[in-house]
């Protein structure tokens, strides 16, 4: 959840670099110029951060099966079809991947707001 979430925050602050500072913004925080600009890298890396945080989900997932492999062959037993449990994984996992977008999305509209904030007075 935490990859997600870091992913989710640099794409969010990303793009808000991109859409409302209209790619680079100038200012003084806490006493020290700041510029940000956006460049194509920066775009590339935080691409690459999304993409990990992608496989760390599948990589989560995949140890949660076999960690619970006597449990989901108890659900099998039970009679629960191959697909139904394969559903009950697959909304574990996309609960977790939500929350920790939920959380990093959160997490860069926080920070550019502050920093919004703080270089508006410039």
């Amino acid at each position: 959840m935490a990859a997600v979430a870091v992913g989710c925050a640099a794409l969010t602050l990303q793009l808000l670099l991109v859409v409302v500072w209209h790619g680079a913004v100038v200012g003084e925080l806490f006493g020290v110029p700041v510029s940000l600009q956006d460049r194509g890298v920066d775009a590339v890396a935080t691409l690459l951060v999304v993409l990990t945080s992608a496989f760390v989900v599948g990589d989560v997932g995949c140890l949660a099966v076999r960690e619970r492999r006597a449990e989901l062959a108890d659900l099998r037993v039970q009679g629960l079809l191959r697909i139904q449990v394969a559903g009950l994984v697959v909304r574990e996992m996309a609960i977790l991947a939500l929350l920790g977008a939920a959380l990093g999305a959160a997490a860069g509209v926080t920070l550019a707001a502050v920093l919004d904030g703080a270089l508006a007075g410039v």
